[in-house]
């Protein structure tokens, strides 16, 4: 119940208005009455995250890629701002922050991952600080352009942590964009860039890994395989990696940087994790 009002019932309730929430509302607008849909999302301001490596390699400003979230949701379906705590699946019902309840005949969960910082040691509030950046977070976009519009010579580091994350492209096309950029102002010489995955190639898609590990040999990438981040060590400028061997050993390695771009691990929310809709196999549990 949500006061003395009874609990509203929609046919299909859609979690989260980002690109995938706010795409498939509006594919489902031409079967289903928009009053029938709800989208459930506490933020006034909608990111459009594919844009952030442009932005965050100088190319366009990070405004750009925020609107209001208002002008987003398609006319007719319900904006409710508010943040998911709990889903029931086998009652059909999903518990908000407000302390409002809905109830769906059908869920979409379009949340997103949350970004796990907490997980690589050691960088505690070095984001941002001692040639670490990212382009995975909003406030962290500028100083990310700012390091590799400005670095002229060292070594520039792209990580790449166990999938699943968002757009597991991204980690590269960072990478790529960064390294064009470094050849227009004529500093490529001077810059070693190195891209370390845990993974066990450039990609876990065959196809296109193959047509990937030519791209960084044309461009003079050096690869780092099986080295999954798990800290930095950022007075000395080194990263830190837990490394498997061809023979399945694991070891700790370190790899020295002037510049660091950090993906950091990723996970479910915890309302997703925990409430029945989730994997519970092994390292899959809460996907």
């Amino acid at each position: 119940m949500i006061g003395n009002k009874r609990m509203k019932t929609y046919q299909i309730v859609i979690l989260g208005a980002g690109s995938g929430g706010i795409s498939l509302s509006s594919r489902l607008l031409r079967d289903v009455s928009a009053s029938q849909i709800a989208i459930v999302d506490p933020s006034a301001v909608h990111h459009y995250q594919p844009l952030w490596t442009l932005a965050g390699a100088g190319l366009l400003p990070k405004e750009e890629t925020e609107k209001p979230q208002k002008e987003q949701i398609p006319d007719g379906i319900d904006w409710i701002r508010d943040a998911v705590v709990r889903v029931d699946p086998r009652a059909k019902k999903i518990f908000l922050k407000s302390g409002a309840e809905l109830g769906y005949k059908y869920l979409v969960v379009a949340t997103g991952l949350r970004l796990a910082w907490e997980k690589i040691q050691g960088l505690g509030d070095n984001l941002g600080k001692n040639g670490i950046c990212s382009v995975y977070q909003y406030d962290q976009i500028d100083e990310a352009a700012r390091q590799i519009q400005s670095l002229k010579s060292g070594t520039a580091l792209f990580v790449m942590p166990p999938v699943p994350i968002k757009c597991a492209g991204a980690p590269q096309k960072i990478m790529y964009v960064a390294e064009h950029l470094f050849r227009k102002r004529g500093v490529r010489d001077n810059i070693q860039v190195h891209f370390a995955t845990s993974g066990k190639a450039m990609f876990g898609i065959q196809v296109f890994a193959e047509a990937l590990a030519k791209i960084v040999k044309e461009r003079g990438i050096e690869t780092h395989f099986q080295h999954k981040i798990i800290g930095v060590d950022a007075e000395r400028k080194q990263a830190i990696f837990s490394v498997t061997d061809s023979e399945g050993k694991i070891f700790e390695s370190r790899l020295d940087y002037d510049l660091l771009h950090l993906v950091p691990p990723m996970e479910a929310h915890p309302y997703v994790a925990e409430s029945g809709l989730a994997f519970e196999d092994g390292d899959q549990k809460g996907w």
